[in-house]
């Protein structure tokens, strides 16, 4: 019951009452807080045992496992269960996440991008490796792999590197000297490009010139 509505009817919940939880602007009875708790908590942990690549419960699964009567108290009930929310989902914090039978798979890719940073995998080739959308997803979550348009795959790392070879350029710079540069075809260097202006590192002149942020 919400704290206003105790309020209205003229009743008092002593602060030590017996039984009873405050969370925010509701008064819960802690059995049916427990419970709460015990569900997501359970639905988490199982999530990951089946599913190593999942990102976690959704809020909206959590919400329909409790039925809270209101989305804010969601909040306090995964505190209260231990769980904390990570890009929208609930999971244990500081569980470790695998990629369960992906991980030799991303390992090569890791491993080839190490040697060659902008030679991005071909799709075929991540097909061969069997590295789908979700496999791809689950690896960029762990901070494993970037993903680009086009499903271009590289290292995290991979912006950061090319930073490096573009502010060696000539200023401004096109996007076949970038692409020369980097050593890599245009299905890597345009998304890479492209991602480099969203985070204002470089800055698009023209349809032909960008040159790098100083």
């Amino acid at each position: 019951m919400r704290a206003e509505d105790l309020d209205r009817l003229g009743l008092t919940v002593p602060a030590d009452a017996a039984g009873v939880r405050r969370l925010g602007q509701w008064w819960v009875h802690e059995p049916v807080l427990t419970g709460w708790c015990e569900r997501v908590r359970a639905a988490v942990i199982g999530l990951a045992e089946r599913d190593p690549l999942a990102p976690g419960v959704s809020r909206g699964a959590a919400l329909d496992l409790v039925a809270v009567p209101d989305p804010v108290l969601l909040d306090a009930v995964a505190a209260e269960a231990g769980l904390v929310h990570e890009a929208g989902y609930l999971v244990l914090p500081g569980a470790h996440r695998g990629l369960g039978a992906a991980e030799h798979a991303v390992a090569a890719v890791e491993d080839r991008l190490a040697l060659d940073p902008f030679s991005a995998p071909e799709g075929d080739e991540l097909t061969a490796l069997r590295l789908g959308a979700r496999e791809l997803a689950a690896a960029e979550r762990l901070g494993r792999l970037l993903r680009l348009d086009g499903s271009v795959v590289l290292l995290p790392t991979a912006p950061a590197l090319a930073m490096r070879e573009l502010a060696r350029l000539d200023q401004p710079f096109t996007t076949s000297q970038a692409r020369r540069a980097l050593g890599t075809t245009r299905r890597v260097a345009i998304p890479l490009l492209e991602l480099l202006d969203a985070r204002g590192w470089t800055r698009r002149l023209d349809a032909g010139h960008r040159e790098v942020v100083r």
